[in-house]
C-alpha cells in the first residue's frame, strides 16, 4: 500500500502528498494494516462519505442535465431527495432492515414486532396480559375494545389541516378531527403520511382522543409557531338580572294570554387549544376574541391563517376572523393571537377561501352531501383544496387528483430584472391571453397595465388610457359643451347630458351621465349648457341657447347681449339726441354715434366719430355746408316737423330740410326765422309734442301745460324702439312710451337716482362678438378676473360686479397677454384640476383636446382624462379575469365588467352596455383569481 502511494504520488498529477489521494477517492490510505476489509466495503464507505461531504455543501454533485429546469433549481431537488434518503441509507445496518421488511414483510406481521397498534387495541391487549383470562375477563376486555372501535368508526369529521413537509415539498401529512355524534361531543385526532403526496402511498395513524371538552360541531386548525393549533367557537347564554323581564300581553279567541320571559342575550366566544411538547392537548383557552348580541344568531364562521405580518412588523401570527348574522345583517370581529399567546387587533381580516358551495355543485341535486369541510392549509399553500363529507353513510375524503407544485423545481422568482419580458413591478394582481393575441397583466398599485403582444413586445400604460371606459358621449365624442363648479363639485355637460364629480376630478360618480331637464343638481333645465362659471360668492353663471341665468335665480334668464359683453367707453355725455329715418343720432361735446334699426347694442361700424357740425352734415347728406366753419362744434339738435335746427357752441344756429342748409337768425333769415325759439329737445309723437328747456332749462312743456324739473336735460329723444330717453349729465333715464308730462316730470324728480343709469354704461360701447352673436363659448375666472369667450375673441372682467368689461377689451384670443391658450377658438374652461403630485390649476379645452395652465401648448386628448365614469376596475384595479370564447372578463372587487371581442377578435375600447355589474360576494368578500376549465367556471 505504502508504495501504491508513492508511485501515485510521482506519476499523476494533482497528487502531492496523501492527503491529495484522500480528497480525490474519499479512502483512507494511511490507515493502520491491521483493519479487515473488502473493495466492496470500501466502496460504499466512499459513496456514503461523498453523500454526507455532499450534503454539507463539500461536494457538488452533478444533477441529471435538463434544458427546462434552472441548475440551481435542479440542485436544490436532488439534495432534497437525498437527503430524505439519508435518514435510512447513511448507516448500513438500519439500510439492511429496511431491505429486509421491504423484502420479506411476512417476517414483519408478527404482532410484537409491531409498533402502529391503536390505543384501544393496546388497551386491549395490557387488559388481557395483567389479569387472568378467563371468558368473563376477556369477553368484558373484547366488548370495550369493539365499543371503542365502534365510537372511533363513525365520527363527524369537524375539521382537519394539511402540513406541507419541510424536507420534499411533494409529501403531504394530513391531521383530522372528529367528534363524536352523540352528546356530550367527544372529540379525536389522528394523522395520515402521503407520500409523495399520491393517495396510493398513505400511511394512516390511529385515532387518538384530543383530551379536552370541545363544544362545538367545527373546528379550524393552524401550524403555526412550531406547533398545531385548534381553534373553535361557543355559543354561550347569558341570562340577565332577575329584575329584567319581558312581559308579553296578547288575545287569542278572546282570551287573554300573558306570558314573561327574561331577557336574555347570547355570547360568541373563540377558544383554542394546541399540541405541546409533551404530545398532549392543553386545555380549553379562550381568545380575546368575542361578540354579544341580543338577536338570533346564524351563519357563525371561524376563518384561521398564519400570516407573517402583523401591522408594520414581519411577526409571525395567527389572524382569527369571526362573522356571523344577526336577522339580515353580517357582522365580522377580528383579532391576532401572537407566539407568545397574546391577542392584539387585527390589521387585515383572513383570506376566506372555502369554495364549498362550488364543491357540493359537483353533486347531484338529491344527493349532495349535508356536512362538507374544506381542509385548512398554509395561507401560502400551492397545495389544492381538500373537502371531507359524509355521503350515503360512509365519510370520504376528497383531494386533487393533480399534485401541487413542487417547489423545489419551480421556484417563485422575482419580476425584477427578469430575462421573460415581463413587467419590472413587484406584483401581478390578474392577467389574460385575449383573443387578440396579446397578454394583459395589471398592477392595481399603480393603477397601470401591460400588454405583450404576440412578438414579445410589451408597452405599459396607465390603467385608465384601455381599461374601464363606459360609453357616454363626452368620452365617446370627445367633446366637452362646458365645465364648472359648483358645491364643490364638478360638471362636465354635453348635449342636455352632463357628468357629476364628487371625489376629485378623474372619475366621475358612478351614476354616469344625467340628464339636464330632470336635474336634481341646481342646474337649469335646458337642452344645453354652452358656459358656465363660478363667481366669487360661488354662485354659477350658465349660459346656453342666447340667454343666461344665475344658480340663485334659474327661473330669471335674461339674453346674453343685454347683461354681457358690454364695454366701457369714452362717451360720457350727450348734447343732442335725434332720430332720421332708420338711423338714431346721439351727440357727445367730443364724440357723436350712430346706430341702425331699433336696438341699440352696439354703434354702427365706424363710430363714434369726432364729433363737429361738419362731419355730422356730411352724415346727414348736407350738399351746401360751405359756409359752416370748420371747427364748429354742435351744442344742441332739435328735432321739428319738418327740419332739424342745429346749434353750435359758438351760438349760430341751422336748419337742415332734406339736403339743403341754411342758417337762421341772421341777415334776411332773421326775419324769416322769428318764431324760432332755441329749446334743448322737442319730441313729436302724433299730435304731441314735448318742449324741454324752452325757455327755462328746467322745464318740461305741452301745448299750455308746463312742468317743473329738479335737473336740466341736455337733450331727449323719442327712440325707435319706442322708449323715452332723457339725457342729463353722466346719466340717462328711459320710460317706455310717451307718457304724460306728470308722470316724466315725477319720473324724472322722485326716480332719477334710483332708475337712471351711466350713458357711458350703454351707450357708444365697442362692438363684441358676445353681443352680436348673442352667445358664449365658455367661460372662467381666475382670481380677480373672469373671461367669457365668444368666437375668436374674449373680453374680461375685473371684480364680481359684470357691468363693464375691462377698458381696452374685447381681444383676440390668438394674441393674448393673459397667460390663456393663443388659440382660435375656446371651447370650454374650468379653473381647480388637480391631478395627483400637480397642484390644482386651469384647464382649457379646443373641441377635442385640452390644455392645463402651466403648458397651454400642450394639447392632449380630452378621451385620455375626461368622461372615465368611476367604477371598481378604475378605482381599484383587476383582482381577477378570464376569457370565455369572445368574452374576456374582470373581476374587480364588487363588480364584473365584461369586454365582448369582435369577429377578428380585437377587443372594443368600451367595456359591454350594461356593465359593470354587481356580484353577490359576501360570502368570502373578495376574489383573487378565477379560471374556466371546459365548460366550468
Amino acid at each position: 500500500r505504502d508504495a501504491l502511494v508513492a508511485w501515485l504520488i510521482a506519476h499523476e498529477a494533482g497528487f502531492s502528498d496523501a492527503r491529495d489521494i484522500y480528497e480525490a477517492l474519499l479512502i483512507d490510505v494511511e490507515v493502520e494494516p491491521a483493519l479487515d476489509t473488502s473493495r466492496i466495503v470500501e466502496a460504499i464507505s466512499a459513496v456514503q462519505l461523498y453523500l454526507h461531504r455532499y450534503l454539507v455543501n463539500l461536494e457538488a454533485l452533478m444533477p441529471v442535465h435538463d434544458p427546462s429546469v434552472p441548475a440551481a433549481i435542479a440542485d436544490r431537488s436532488t439534495k432534497a431527495i437525498v437527503k430524505q434518503q439519508w435518514a435510512w441509507m447513511q448507516n448500513y445496518r438500519v439500510w439492511e432492515a429496511n431491505r429486509r421488511v421491504f423484502l420479506h414483510p411476512e417476517n414483519y406481521i408478527r404482532p410484537e414486532l409491531r409498533e402502529d397498534r391503536t390505543p384501544a387495541f393496546q388497551t386491549l391487549q395490557d387488559d388481557l396480559l395483567q389479569g387472568e383470562i378467563t371468558d368473563i375477563n376477556a369477553t368484558k376486555v373484547f366488548k370495550t375494545y369493539l365499543d371503542e372501535y365502534t365510537e372511533v368508526s363513525r365520527l363527524a369529521i369537524a375539521g382537519g389541516y394539511i402540513r406541507e413537509s419541510s424536507t420534499a415539498s411533494a409529501d403531504r401529512e394530513l391531521i383530522l378531527f372528529g367528534h363524536t355524534r352523540t352528546k356530550p361531543r367527544r372529540y379525536y385526532y389522528r394523522t395520515a403520511s402521503f407520500i409523495g403526496g399520491q393517495t396510493s402511498a398513505v400511511s394512516w395513524r390511529a385515532w387518538e382522543s384530543l383530551g379536552i371538552e370541545i363544544d362545538a360541531d367545527r373546528v379550524y386548525p393552524v401550524d403555526a409557531f412550531g406547533r398545531l393549533f385548534v381553534f373553535w367557537v361557543q355559543i354561550e347564554v347569558e341570562a340577565a338580572s332577575t329584575n329584567s323581564t319581558s312581559i308579553t300581553r296578547q288575545t287569542v279567541n278572546g282570551v287573554e294570554q300573558v306570558s314573561g320571559s327574561n331577557n336574555q342575550r347570547q355570547r360568541l366566544q373563540v377558544y383554542f387549544s394546541y399540541y405541546d411538547l409533551n404530545l398532549r392537548w392543553v386545555p380549553a383557552q379562550p381568545l380575546e376574541l368575542r361578540a354579544f348580541e341580543s338577536g338570533g344568531i346564524q351563519g357563525v364562521q371561524l376563518v384561521v391563517e398564519r400570516a407573517g405580518q402583523l401591522g408594520a412588523e414581519n411577526q409571525e401570527n395567527i389572524i382569527v376572523g369571526l362573522s356571523y348574522s344577526v336577522g339580515n345583517q353580517v357582522r365580522r370581529v377580528n383579532a391576532s393571537l401572537t407566539a407568545d399567546l397574546v391577542t392584539h387587533p387585527a390589521t387585515r381580516p383572513p383570506t376566506d377561501s372555502a369554495g364549498i358551495e362550488l364543491f357540493s355543485s359537483l353533486f347531484a341535486a338529491s344527493e349532495r352531501p349535508q356536512q362538507v369541510v374544506r381542509l385548512s392549509t398554509a395561507a401560502d399553500s400551492s397545495e389544492g383544496p381538500w373537502y371531507s363529507f359524509d355521503l350515503k353513510g360512509g365519510s370520504f375524503l376528497c383531494k386533487p387528483a393533480v399534485g401541487s407544485l413542487d417547489t423545489s423545481l419551480v421556484a417563485l422568482r422575482p419580476l425584477a430584472g427578469n430575462t421573460h419580458g415581463l413587467p419590472e413591478w413587484d406584483r401581478v394582481d390578474a392577467g389574460f391571453a385575449a383573443s387578440d393575441g396579446a397578454t394583459y397583466l395589471f398592477h392595481n398599485p399603480g393603477s397601470r397595465y401591460a400588454k405583450i403582444d404576440g412578438a414579445g413586445g410589451m408597452t405599459v400604460e396607465p390603467l385608465r388610457m384601455r381599461w374601464g371606459q363606459i360609453a357616454n358621449p363626452i368620452i365617446s365624442s370627445g367633446e366637452i359643451d362646458a365645465a364648472w363648479w359648483l358645491g364643490g363639485k364638478l360638471f362636465l355637460s354635453r348635449g342636455g347630458q352632463y357628468l357629476r364629480y364628487s371625489k376629485g376630478t378623474l372619475l366621475a360618480d358612478d351614476v354616469g351621465m344625467l340628464d339636464l331637464a330632470s336635474n336634481q343638481d341646481g342646474l337649469p333645465q335646458w337642452s344645453r349648457i354652452d358656459a358656465a362659471f363660478s363667481d366669487a360668492a360661488g354662485r354659477v353663471w350658465f349660459f346656453g341657447d342666447g340667454q343666461c341665468v344665475r344658480s340663485d335665480d334659474l327661473s330669471k334668464p335674461v339674453a346674453i347681449k343685454s347683461r354681457w359683453g358690454k364695454t366701457a367707453g369714452d362717451f360720457k355725455d350727450v348734447r343732442a339726441a335725434f332720430v332720421v329715418g332708420d338711423k338714431t343720432y346721439l351727440v357727445g361735446s367730443k364724440q357723436y354715434l350712430r346706430y341702425t334699426g331699433k336696438a341699440y347694442t352696439s354703434p354702427d361700424s365706424g363710430y363714434p366719430k369726432t364729433q363737429s357740425l361738419l362731419t355730422l352734415l356730411a352724415d346727414l347728406g348736407c350738399k351746401n355746408s360751405e359756409f359752416v366753419k370748420q371747427d364748429e362744434a354742435l351744442d344742441a339738435v332739435v328735432s321739428e316737423a319738418d327740419r332739424l335746427v342745429l346749434s353750435t357752441v359758438g351760438g349760430r344756429d341751422f336748419a337742415l330740410v332734406g339736403d339743403k342748409l341754411s342758417e337762421l337768425n341772421v341777415g334776411r333769415a332773421r326775419a324769416a326765422n322769428k318764431t324760432f325759439n332755441a329749446a334743448r329737445a322737442v319730441v313729436i309723437s302724433g299730435n304731441r309734442e314735448l318742449v324741454f328747456g324752452r325757455g327755462d332749462p328746467n322745464s318740461l312743456a305741452e301745448s299750455d301745460m308746463v312742468a317743473p324739473l329738479d335737473r336740466a336735460p341736455s337733450t331727449a329723444m323719442l327712440g325707435l324702439d319706442g322708449k323715452l330717453y332723457v339725457f342729463s349729465g353722466a346719466n340717462f333715464l328711459a320710460l317706455d312710451g310717451l307718457p304724460s308730462i306728470s308722470v316724466i316730470a315725477k319720473a324724472i324728480n322722485q326716480g332719477w337716482d334710483a332708475q337712471s343709469k351711466a350713458i357711458s354704461t350703454s351707450w357708444g360701447q365697442a362692438s363684441s362678438a358676445i353681443a352680436l352673436n348673442n352667445k358664449v363659448d365658455a367661460a372662467l375666472r381666475l382670481g380677480d378676473h373672469t373671461f367669457l369667450f365668444s368666437g375668436s375673441e374674449y373680453v374680461r372682467y375685473t371684480g364680481d360686479a359684470y357691468e363693464l368689461c375691462d377698458p381696452g377689451y374685447p381681444q383676440s384670443l390668438a394674441n393674448n397677454n393673459d397667460g390663456l391658450p393663443r388659440w382660435t377658438a375656446m371651447t370650454a374652461a374650468v379653473e381647480d384640476i388637480a391631478d395627483e403630485g400637480v397642484a390644482a390649476r386651469a384647464c382649457f379645452f379646443n373641441g377635442h383636446e385640452h390644455a392645463f395652465a402651466e403648458a397651454p401648448a400642450t394639447l392632449v386628448a380630452n378621451t385620455l382624462r375626461w368622461g372615465l365614469i368611476d367604477n371598481q376596475l378604475l378605482s381599484r384595479g383587476v383582482d381577477a379575469a378570464w376569457v370565455e370564447d369572445k368574452a374576456h372578463m374582470l373581476i374587480c372587487g364588487q363588480q364584473l365588467i365584461r369586454y365582448t371581442a369582435d369577429a377578428s377578435g380585437q377587443l372594443g375600447r368600451f367595456m359591454d352596455a350594461g356593465y359593470p355589474q354587481t356580484l353577490e360576494l359576501a360570502r368570502f368578500g373578495q376574489v383573487r383569481a378565477a379560471f374556466v376549465v371546459g365548460d366550468d367556471f
